[in-house]
Formats: C-alpha cells, structure tokens, sequence
C-alpha cells in the first residue's frame, strides 16, 4: 500500500490537471451575442446628435464563464497535489537529520 498510494495520488493530480484543462477549452465554445443600440434613443434621420461610439477588440480574450472557472480550479487542484506529492518525496529521501549530540559516541 505504500507504494501504491503515491503513485494513486500521482494519477488523480495528472487527472484533475487534464480535466482542468479540458473543461477551461470547452467553456468558449458557446457563442456570445452582443447588442448594441438597444437603448438608442429615436431620432430622425437629419437630427445631428451626439454620436459616441467605442470600439474595442480584443483577439484572443477569454470571457470568464462557469466552465471557465470551475475548469481552473481543478487545474489548481490538480497541480496542488502533484506539488504535494513532490514535496513528500523530496522530503521523504533526504532523511532525518541527527545532530551532533544526539549522535552515539563509538
């Protein structure tokens, strides 16, 4: 069982980091509708009002969803256990340090 545990713990962080992965892709999936001039006021056509538009691109953004979030925190979680996991085993072979005193004499 000792052996086994860490290589389960291992296997689930790998799992949780693709599951992350995968949820994160498949959040920009859907399709955003944007409306604008919903709230325009009715003018005539030959009425000079004041028109201020604001045109912003950003290629490549990410629109944060629920997917999008929940597939981040299982990647977290994922590398959270794989860093634990690391951290035990680097741990567990440097061994116990003994001082000097509590050294047996020959």
């Amino acid at each position: 069982m000792r052996r086994l545990l860490p290589w389960l713990v291992a296997g689930a962080g790998v799992a949780l980091l693709v599951a992350g992965l995968l949820v994160f892709r498949t959040g920009d999936s859907t399709s955003w509708v944007a409306y604008t001039g919903s709230y325009a006021p009715l003018l005539p056509d030959d009425a000079p009002a004041y028109e201020s538009t604001l045109a912003l691109s950003f290629d490549d953004a990410v629109l944060w969803t629920g997917r999008h979030v929940t597939g981040a925190a299982l990647g977290l979680a994922g590398l959270l256990l794989l860093a634990a996991l690391a951290g035990w085993a680097v741990g567990r072979r440097t061994g116990p340090r003994t001082s000097a005193a509590a050294r047996p004499e020959p």
